[in-house]
């Protein structure tokens, strides 16, 4: 197994970011391999579709959001879209039931405490960025 820090190079010179980059373009996968837990911050169009491609490769999903209304209709957007694929016959319903079981939502950054993994997918506002 490769170790996590292999998979970066330092930060972005001169720019004044912590950002780092990735090295090896094959890492994605890796990195998500040793994940069992992925959080993913921000219950919007692309933090749906994160936390579902998460759940898709098996990972138990911990979507975070301001309020546990604006979590919910995230964890709703999740449901109704594999809910869709399985009355198209890509998932059966047994799946898309245990996704769901997999896929915890709220308003506590508490739940991102054992997650290995987290996401920002926040809308393009700094300030709650820095948050």
């Amino acid at each position: 197994m490769i170790p996590f820090s292999d998979f970066f190079i330092n930060a972005s010179p001169g720019t004044g970011t912590d950002w780092l980059y990735v090295e090896k373009v094959h890492c994605r996968k890796e990195v998500f391999d040793m994940a069992r837990k992925i959080g993913v911050i921000g219950a919007g169009t692309m933090g749906q579709g994160i936390a579902e491609s998460c759940l898709v490769a098996g990972n138990e999903v911990v979507l975070i959001d301001a309020t546990k209304d604006l979590a919910f209709k995230g964890y709703q957007g999740i449901d109704k879209s594999l809910a869709r694929g399985a009355l198209k016959g890509r998932i059966t319903s047994e799946a898309k039931d245990d996704m769901l079981s997999r896929l915890l939502y709220s308003d506590n950054y508490d739940g991102l405490r054992d997650a290995e993994v987290v996401i920002e997918a926040v809308f393009e506002n700094l300030e709650v960025k820095k948050e």
